[in-house]
């Protein structure tokens, strides 16, 4: 009776950090993708939101790519569909995935091999690229290493470049008899190392590789290329007994990076006749092309991530000013507005809306913070005016229920001021809430300023609150400001923040005869960037001008 290979339960995820965490496997399809919905979700920009998938399949497993734009990787081979059996090793982006079989033991948290402490003779010496002359290294040798650089460039695997590695050090140009690459921490020495990669699989049928402690330990301390040997005369310093008892051999220890505190170096076990300083520099070498060759990586999946980081940015904007309000026309009213973010996308909110009975409502808002976090947030505060404003709902009920909303769903750091006007047209009869915001501007068609009368409370998000409104009135001629704090804490001429004294009189010197809202929100805008001139942009900077005509009938 033919007997079918028992189904994996769990897969093991590796990050580019090192960190490992497990995912249990169920009976159906698992989709792998940075999308929340993903059954193995790998939060990162270079991975596709569905990116892959495994299927269950005869008893085993199929790994399909699912049109992703960076591509699926199986045991360093890139695949469109394939099927993965216990201990392969799945690459998407910058993460490993193995497929675990649950009565296999259980491997390292490294991948794979184990490794043994050798046992050591005292007392023991290291030797050094400094010591000595310069070594010698033929033209065949550094021609090898170079076409290996480049070749190592255009590996677009972690895991595979760090096996190719290995084998190149064992290899036919560089002569060693093994290879490993080792992980271990610096601040805890005696740790046995494990191994991340090895220049010949059938070392994996070795109960335990035995390495030099005491060289491992010197390559990280200096941070530096070591040689130990267990054969020569006493009086040759470049010597090190290393395995007491061992048929003669050298070793060589390359420290190669570090991630997330683990230290990863090339261990390389050579024979006698190379266990010399000009093979430690062959081999310091070909570390270092390997060193590159990671940067070079490094800078191109950052260059990745930025790319996808502006795409997401630019998407995130042109949502945001799509929720802009459009120049409304409404007779008895001049409305115009700046809207300037510090960053792609901002956190300040400004929308005008005309209500079923004839009065306008102007909200301005600014959480707390900015960027893409508060930008979500201005979102959801503009989604929330939209919906009561059509539906009816008294302002003084929709801040209420804006602030319970708020309350909920921000976090404890965050917080919104927010403004709302309502004015009537005709009359210009104002009604105001303000939560925590700065009260609105008024000039006069004689330079006077006064504050709109509001009702004040609590900033959003903080607390439960009823909200209330206050009265006043827009006279015929009057220009009124609504802005947020970005503006008055600029640097003024003096030396200072602008404050609201300093605000008072730009809007007061933008203000002509009977010039129109958008003549004075430019004249405005224009002064804050003379003002601005070459300090940063540290806040949004946003604001609003209302008036009145002055043949509005009173």
């Amino acid at each position: 009776m033919r007997q079918v290979t028992r189904m994996p339960l769990v897969i093991e995820i590796k990050d580019e950090h090192g960190h490992v965490t497990r995912a249990e496997l169920t009976d159906s399809d698992m989709v792998i993708g940075r999308s929340s919905a993903a059954d193995i979700r790998l939060n990162r920009p270079t991975v596709s939101r569905k990116h892959a998938q495994l299927s269950p399949h005869n008893g085993g497993w199929t790994l399909t790519d699912l049109d992703s734009t960076s591509g699926v990787s199986l045991n360093g081979q890139p695949i469109k569909q394939s099927e993965v059996k216990p201990g392969d090793t799945i690459q998407v982006s910058r993460f490993e995935l193995r497929l675990i079989d649950p009565a296999a033991p259980a491997p390292s948290e490294s991948f794979g091999l184990s490794t043994q402490w050798a046992p050591e003779q005292a007392p023991p010496r290291i030797s050094a690229l400094s010591f000595g002359p310069p070594p010698q290294i033929d033209f065949a040798t550094i021609t090898a290493i170079n076409d290996f650089g480049r070749a190592l460039r255009e590996e677009t695997d972690a895991a595979t470049r760090l096996q190719r590695l290995c084998k190149m050090a064992a290899g036919q140009a560089m002569g060693a008899n093994w290879a490993l690459v080792l992980e271990t921490r610096e601040q805890d020495p005696d740790q046995t190392p494990g191994i991340l990669a090895v220049s010949d699989h059938r070392l994996l049928t070795h109960q335990g590789l035995h390495i030099s402690r005491t060289a491992v330990r010197a390559a990280l301390k200096d941070q530096a290329p070591v040689l130990a040997s267990n054969f020569g005369p006493d009086n040759e310093s470049i010597d090190m007994s290393v395995i007491a008892g061992a048929d003669a051999a050298a070793a060589v220890v390359c420290p190669l990076d570090e991630v997330q505190g683990m230290q990863r170096v090339l261990y390389v076990n050579l024979p006698p006749q190379r266990g010399s300083v000009s093979w430690l520099a062959v081999m310091a070498l070909l570390a270092k092309e390997y060193q590159q060759a990671e940067a070079e990586q490094r800078t191109r999946e950052a260059a990745r991530e930025r790319a996808a980081v502006e795409r997401d940015m630019d998407n995130a904007r042109e949502i945001q000013r799509s929720i802009l309000p459009d120049k409304p026309e409404i007779d008895g009213l001049d409305i115009a507005w700046s809207f300037v973010p510090c960053d792609a996308v901002g956190g300040d909110l400004i929308d005008v809306m005309t209500l079923p009975d004839g009065r306008v409502l102007a909200a301005i808002a600014d959480v707390s913070g900015h960027g893409l976090a508060a930008a979500l947030a201005t979102l959801s505060i503009h989604s929330i005016l939209q919906t009561a404003t059509k539906s009816g709902t008294a302002a003084e009920q929709m801040m209420t229920m804006l602030n319970d909303h708020l309350c909920a769903y921000l976090p404890p750091s965050r917080f919104v001021t927010m403004l709302v006007v309502l004015i009537d047209p005709e009359t210009g009869e104002t009604s105001c809430i303000n939560a925590g915001h700065h009260a609105p501007l008024i000039v006069n068609a004689s330079g006077q300023a006064r504050e709109l009368n509001d009702a004040g409370h609590l900033v959003l998000g903080v607390a439960p609150s009823e909200m209330t409104s206050a009265g006043d009135r827009l006279a015929p001629d009057e220009t009124m400001l609504l802005y947020t704090d970005g503006l008055i804490e600029m640097q003024a001429p003096s030396g200072g923040l602008l404050q609201t004294e300093g605000l008072t009189g730009l809007f007061k010197d933008a203000i002509g005869p009977d010039a129109a809202a958008e003549t004075i929100t430019q004249s405005l805008r224009d002064a804050l960037d003379t003002l601005q001139a070459d300090h940063p942009v540290l806040d949004d900077q946003t604001f609003l001008v209302l008036r009145r005509p002055g043949d509005t009938p009173q």
